[in-house]
């Protein structure tokens, strides 16, 4: 069958290429120009491989150039020397990738060999004006008068019926390369069928066969540059105005352009972003309509800059499309991009100290005085802001944050005040315990629990000793991060001040101790004297209760430990009185019903009303008053 034949004939195959290859150099001779020599006199030393490693295509190669070389030299002595090997078959496809890599599509090794053979690239960059293939074109071009064209003809001759750069005796598909190269360069525009292509439309070689390439008609002179508008360009975006106007320095010119568009594109970005966030007290600087204004301007700055990106070669500068005043008008937009940047620095720098006054004020008490005066500072200032005149002029910029530097000073000299009068000092936290260690508290805290001693009395006491917080670390360089103390978190705001500094509270309440004493002293032993409590004190017998009770009343004094003995005797024989509560509110509820003035009676019986309202029902000779 057919698949038979078919391994018989691969089998011949290898057999014969494995003859070839160990007896082609001995079996074969080589005859040209009537002299013949053995194939392996001819190609000795020549084969690049090897002869072990060579192929008989390899063989049949390298004679072949030995004895056609000096021919080939004599005919085309300029031809291009290429990197990888050309021929017939590929040579249209080798074009065609330089074509693309032209076109700033792909950058195949084939294409940039090929470039590279016709000395149109300068490391990775293509720069045809150094090619003697390309200035050959640009010479002839120039022998043309204005408004000529340089057609196909004058380019090309027929040998042998096939086509040839004459003066190189090169293949019309590298003419065409290079002509692309001088198109992209900006040197000339080449006609093809049905279209012209110059170097704004230099992506169309990407799409462009290599048989309607090398079909061009003829080639012509780009028109002149716009050099006024591109001066106002260069001059728009801080580059010199010369560099465009010496053909030499063009694409220095446009390295530099894309460089300063690609920096103010990224520029207007970033204003773009800071725009709305440009805030101080947490209010806008500029108003709706300005910030629209500027929101404008940016847009069309951007979309300006960003259709600068299309003109990245010398040659397409050639299209540069608008007029002086069309780019002149972008200053607009320049300047506001640098107005956004200078108030975005002058948030970043007075923002901090704007926070922390506004945390300020949430700390100071209502109607500190600091607060009337960060408030009118803030108004002040704010209004200012609204003046572009004012938001310009950096002498308001320095006075800006030299005013908010003194708000914080003074609030920091106003809570350091505060803070020295709410918190106690080294000294002051020492006779803090010593009040709460005292045998007067001790005495007192013993007594609280006898039902007719008006405990609230203490409990005022011992909770002013506990919200009496020692602090005496601060000092004005801690207020520089944070408005608030970092050792105890002091804000009066939640600690409404007294008037009285630490040391003078603690003084009154030493003395309220006292008072208390002395006082409770008194209520205890007129108690044991009422002739109810004394039949209940003879009822003690003579316990360890019985005999604290008499210390008590012959001293008149309290010991100075009091003993539970002493508290259980008090709460047994007082037990028989009765003990009636008068809240503050209560009792001045009760005063003041039926409405304010009144007289001295009228007082009196509203007073003796409500007395009797709370004593309904009870032996008036046992109930005891007390004041919560």
């Amino acid at each position: 069958n057919k698949k038979i034949y078919e391994d018989k004939a691969l089998a011949h195959l290898r057999a014969l290429t494995a003859w070839l290859r160990e007896h082609m150099t001995t079996a074969f001779d080589v005859t040209y120009q009537g002299k013949t020599r053995s194939l392996a006199q001819v190609i000795q030393g020549k084969v690049a491989s090897g002869l072990s490693q060579a192929t008989v295509r390899d063989l049949v190669n390298t004679a072949s150039a030995v004895c056609l070389a000096p021919h080939f030299e004599d005919q085309s002595p300029e031809y291009p020397i290429f990197t990888v090997l050309i021929t017939r078959l590929n040579r249209g496809q080798a074009a065609q990738d330089a074509l693309r890599w032209i076109a700033g599509s792909v950058k195949s090794r084939s294409g940039t060999a090929v470039l590279d053979a016709l000395e149109l690239l300068d490391g990775d960059q293509l720069r045809p004006r150094r090619s003697r293939y390309a200035q050959h074109v640009l010479e002839l071009l120039a022998q043309k008068g204005q408004g000529q064209v340089l057609n196909r003809s004058e380019l090309l001759k027929e040998s042998s019926g096939v086509p040839y750069w004459e003066r190189f005796r090169l293949e019309e598909e590298f003419l065409a390369v290079v002509l692309a190269a001088l198109v992209h360069s900006g040197d000339l525009v080449v006609s093809v069928p049905g279209r012209k292509i110059d170097a704004s439309s230099i992506d169309q070689f990407a799409k462009l066969s290599i048989a309607d390439a090398v079909a061009f008609k003829h080639v012509e002179r780009p028109k002149d540059l716009p050099l006024a508008a591109l001066q106002e360009l260069l001059d728009l975006v801080g580059l010199p105005k010369g560099l465009v106007v010496n053909p030499a320095k063009r694409d220095e010119a446009v390295t530099q352009l894309q460089g300063k568009v690609a920096e103010l594109v990224n520029k207007v970005v970033v204003a773009q972003a800071q725009l709305p966030e440009l805030r101080l007290w947490s209010k806008p600087i500029l108003t709706e309509s300005e910030q629209e204004e500027r929101r404008q301007r940016l847009n069309q700055l951007k979309s300006f800059l960003e259709s600068l990106q299309a003109y990245n070669t010398a040659g397409k500068l050639k299209n540069f499309p608008h007029e002086v005043e069309h780019v002149g008008a972008q200053r607009a937009g320049l300047e506001t991009a640098r107005e956004v940047e200078e108030l975005t620095t002058l948030v970043q720098q007075v923002g901090p100290l704007t926070a922390y006054l506004s945390t300020a004020e949430a700390v100071l008490e209502a109607g500190h005085p600091w607060l009337e005066e960060v408030h009118e500072a803030r108004g002040r200032l704010m209004t200012q802001l609204t003046s572009p005149k004012q938001r310009a002029d950096t002498a308001f910029h320095r006075a800006l944050g030299q005013t908010l530097g003194e708000l914080r000073s003074r609030y920091q000299d106003a809570y350091l005040s505060a803070h020295g009068r709410a918190r106690l000092g080294a000294k002051d936290e020492t006779k803090k315990d010593e009040l709460v260690t005292s045998s007067r508290l001790a005495q007192l805290q013993k007594l609280a629990s006898v039902e007719m001693m008006p405990a609230q009395q203490l409990r005022e006491i011992q909770n002013r000793l506990d919200t009496m917080r020692p602090c005496f670390s601060l000092t004005k360089k801690d207020l520089d991060a944070e408005p608030i103390c970092p050792h105890c978190g002091y804000r009066p705001v939640e600690e409404p001040a007294s008037g009285l500094a630490s040391s003078d509270v603690l003084a009154q309440l030493d003395e309220r101790l006292d008072e208390l004493v002395r006082d409770w002293t008194t209520t205890l032993l007129g108690n044991l004297a009422d002739p109810t409590v004394e039949a209940n004190i003879e009822l003690l017998g003579d316990g360890p209760g019985s005999k604290a009770l008499a210390e008590l009343r012959e001293s008149r004094e309290l010991p100075a430990t009091v003993p539970p003995a002493l508290v259980k005797a008090l709460q047994e024989v007082l037990s028989g009185l009765l003990k009636v509560s008068l809240p503050p509110s209560q009792l001045q509820d009760a005063l003041a019903e039926g409405g304010m003035p009144c007289t001295v009676e009228e007082l009196k019986e509203r007073f003796e009303r409500y007395l009797a309202s709370l004593t309904k029902g009870k032996d008036a000779s046992k109930v005891r008053v007390v004041i919560e």
